[in-house]
This record gives structure tokens, C-alpha cells and sequence, in this order.
């Protein structure tokens, strides 16, 4: 009797382990960038009580329901359905990888010296920029949206700080009309396209109607 009841619970463990290993094994697909746009869209809208800073009572209720109310709108716009605790981390990572794309480009325009421009950043690292500016300072904690921001009074901003954060608005700035511009020229060179589509088209009508025209008095 004793022999089949460990025989049973070691079928039971192994079973389990079974179980807990498919969980494992079973992963949703990564994010693409129409999953993290509807994602930036949703969380636009509550965008204010999210990002709050404060951690009282109230303000946690209120942060509560409206990652309830940014989850049922993503989960209604996108195809792969996703849980709440997939979209928290995905908006951490987004604002991480929009920081880290940030201090890149820096870098990399601080090493170009008199050469050409590095590329800008890519529209979700603007978009995430202009959205949560604040983030985007020296020492600002990217990895949690839902806690204070701890600033010293024993180590106030310096003036050299201050020029810096100057600088770094300013070459947002500068991204941001870069982007703007090339979405101009985007969108003329779309227009100069379709013109010259159109008129393809038309002379490829008149050809059409000049060999009817022969065809007939033939």
C-alpha cells in the first residue's frame, strides 16, 4: 500500500513537472512595432495619471484603473491579446530602449567632429521622448514609472548641469525637426510620385487612342 502511494505521488510530481515545463515552454510572440505603437496610443490618453510620481493611496487607485482601462483598449485594437503584467514591463522597456537610443546618439554626435550627422533616433524613441521629457534628464530612474523621484538637497543642480540639460533639450529639438523635415520631404516626394504615375498613365491612354485612331482608318 505504501509502495503505490509513493509510485502515485511521484507520478503526480513528474506530471507536474510536465505541467510547469510547458508553462515555461509556452511564450507569446515578441512585440512589433504596430503592438508597441497601439501601446504608446493607449497609454497617451492616460498618460498623466501613469506617469505620476506620487505613491499615496489614492494616486495608486487611481494608477490601478487606468492601466485597467489602457489594457482593455490595447487588448480591443490589437490582435495578440496580452496581460497586464506584459504591458507594464513592455512600456518599461520601450522608455529604457528609447534612453539608451538617446545616449547613443549622442555619442555618436559628440564623435563625429566635423563630419557628417549620425543618424536620429527612430520615431518611437521621439514619440517616447515627447511624451515622458522629464525621464529623459541625467539620473532620472527609466526602469519605474509608479515611484518617486528621489533628488538631494545636499548635491543642488549645478550650473554645468543646468547647461547640459539645455543642451540636451536642444538637440531634441533638433531631432524633432529633422524628423518633421523628413517626413516632408516623405511626403512630397510621395505627391511627385503619384504625378508622375498619373501622367504616365495618361500618355499610355493617348498611345492607346493614337493605334485605335491608325487602326481604324487602316
Amino acid at each position: 500500500m505504501i509502495g503505490c502511494q509513493i509510485a502515485s505521488n511521484n507520478k503526480q510530481s513528474t506530471e507536474n513537472k510536465g505541467i510547469m515545463s510547458d508553462k515555461k515552454r509556452k511564450r507569446n510572440p515578441n512585440w512589433d512595432v504596430i503592438e508597441k505603437r497601439v501601446l504608446r496610443e493607449c497609454i497617451q490618453e492616460k498618460l498623466e495619471i501613469i506617469e505620476n510620481k506620487c505613491t499615496d493611496t489614492n494616486t495608486n487607485k487611481n494608477k490601478q484603473v487606468a492601466w485597467q482601462n489602457v489594457l482593455k483598449c490595447f487588448n480591443e485594437l490589437n490582435q495578440q491579446e496580452r496581460s497586464l503584467l506584459e504591458i507594464k514591463q513592455q512600456w518599461r522597456s520601450m522608455k529604457v530602449d528609447a534612453k539608451k537610443q538617446l545616449g547613443a546618439y549622442k555619442k555618436a554626435l559628440k564623435s563625429t567632429g566635423g563630419g557628417g550627422r549620425p543618424p536620429s533616433p527612430d520615431e518611437t524613441t521621439i514619440k517616447i521622448m515627447e511624451m515622458v521629457p522629464l525621464e529623459f534628464e541625467e539620473g532620472e530612474n527609466m526602469f519605474d514609472s509608479d515611484t518617486i523621484t528621489q533628488t538631494s538637497e545636499k548635491n543642488p543642480k549645478k550650473p554645468f548641469d543646468s547647461a547640459k540639460s539645455h543642451r540636451d533639450t536642444a538637440i531634441i529639438k533638433l531631432m524633432e525637426e529633422e524628423h518633421k523635415l523628413k517626413m516632408q520631404q516623405m511626403k512630397e516626394a510621395h505627391k511627385w510620385a503619384k504625378e508622375i504615375h498619373e501622367l504616365k498613365m495618361k500618355k499610355i491612354k493617348l498611345k492607346n487612342m493614337l493605334l485605335e485612331i491608325k487602326l481604324s482608318n487602316c
